[in-house]
């Protein structure tokens, strides 16, 4: 983070370098802090989908789920082609037990992107949750491979993502 800082001093309002703070202090566990610099970089930016997925994403850390939700939306509104915002929306929609709001986003991450392993498998577990066992077999996704993350461990399930890549379009 002091290498941050050090940046902020002479650009306290450089959007791109308080997005990748926020990325820094929601790694440490600094959640609060990261909220304000995410906060910070979508005043400035608030356009940018790939901002208002960050800032979805962090909010849902911090179980600001209604924010998180809003903040996720207007990504997806931005930039429809923004796999990882549909992707964050589903998981927290998910989380807020909102599973047919939940399954909508997912669909679209899956549509936009058919190899995205944990979209199929968080949509095939749904309907195994709710009892459904026939129609969580329709889901289930022929997943072969498992995509590598370091930051998620073996077994876990991935939460919100922040997108650390810039936009194509």
């Amino acid at each position: 983070e002091r290498t941050f800082s050090g940046v902020l001093g002479p650009l306290p309002d450089h959007a791109e370098v308080l997005r990748l703070l926020a990325g820094s202090q929601t790694w440490r566990g600094y959640r609060s802090a990261a909220i304000a610099s995410m906060r910070r970089a979508v005043a400035l930016r608030p356009d940018d989908a790939l901002y208002q997925n960050t800032l979805g994403a962090v909010l849902g850390e911090n179980t600001e789920m209604d924010a998180a939700i809003a903040s996720l939306r207007r990504a997806c509104e931005l930039q429809p082609d923004l796999v990882s915002a549909w992707y964050n929306q589903g998981v927290l929609l998910m989380r807020c037990a909102r599973p047919e709001e939940s399954v909508v986003a997912l669909r679209k991450a899956v549509a936009l992107a058919p190899d995205h392993a944990y979209a199929r498998v968080m949509l095939g577990e749904m309907p195994r949750a709710s009892g459904q066992h026939e129609d969580a077999a329709a889901e289930d996704p022929p997943v072969t491979a498992q995509p590598t993350d370091a930051r998620t461990p073996a077994g876990s399930r991935p939460g919100p993502t922040t997108t650390t890549a810039r936009r194509t379009s």
